[in-house]
């Protein structure tokens, strides 16, 4: 159980990222979001 507790906080917050990185992809579009990751 506790394993589950564990693995399910984990992709809470990997899902969270995945939320930010997509509001900032709508903020700056993804032409410029993805100048910002290269590099």
């Amino acid at each position: 159980r506790d394993i589950l507790v564990q693995i399910l906080n984990d992709e809470d917050r990997h899902m969270d990222e995945l939320e930010e990185l997509l509001d900032q992809i709508e903020q700056m579009t993804l032409p410029i979001f993805l100048t910002t990751q290269v590099g």
